[in-house]
């Protein structure tokens, strides 16, 4: 399954961004392994440089079965495929991975994605879609439910409104 990894100008701007911890991607991938029951797993890192991914994430580029580049692949469009098809993921903190991790959602049967606490709320957005949600740098669980849509929610919220109502009005009617 595939990893995600950014580096890139998060080394340019550590005051904006900051790099995933390696025990973030440690975990993820013990998590899905573990919740699969998978003993072997074929776990591809997929990254601008290879040589980035070995000096930032020795243990995890130890463990990889592969690191894929842009050398290794023939346009981002390539990557974004790999990744938006991909049985299991587990997404860096990217745009990028995160639409691709968004897009193959539903046919996926694990999705993993980082929260960075330090963002103070601003990636709110990530409780809303069925998605494991790992904490940045400890790589513990942060959020883990199923997915209920926002319509879905208020529609049970609306027939529990209504069954009351209609417990009272029976109510008050036997009265």
């Amino acid at each position: 399954f595939p990893v995600t990894i950014r580096i890139g100008d998060y080394l340019e701007h550590p005051e904006i961004y900051s790099l995933l911890s390696e025990t973030y991607y440690l975990e993820a991938i013990d998590l899905v392994k573990e919740k699969h029951n998978l003993n072997e797993t074929s776990v591809t890192v997929i990254y601008e440089n290879a040589d980035e991914v070995r000096k930032y994430y020795p243990k995890l580029s130890s463990i990889c079965t592969e690191i894929v580049d842009k050398k290794g692949l023939n346009s981002d469009i390539d990557a974004f495929n790999l990744l938006a098809s991909a049985t299991h993921l587990i997404a860096g903190n990217s745009t990028f991975s995160f639409w691709a991790a968004w897009i193959g959602l539903t046919q996926r049967k694990t999705t993993i994605v980082p929260e960075d606490e330090r963002l103070n709320g601003k990636q709110s957005g990530l409780r809303e879609i069925s998605w494991i949600v790992l904490d940045a740098r400890t790589g513990k669980i942060k959020e883990k439910r199923p997915y209920v849509s926002w319509f879905k929610e208020k529609e049970d919220r609306f027939h529990a409104t209504i069954a009351s109502l209609n417990e009272a009005v029976y109510r008050d009617w036997e009265t």
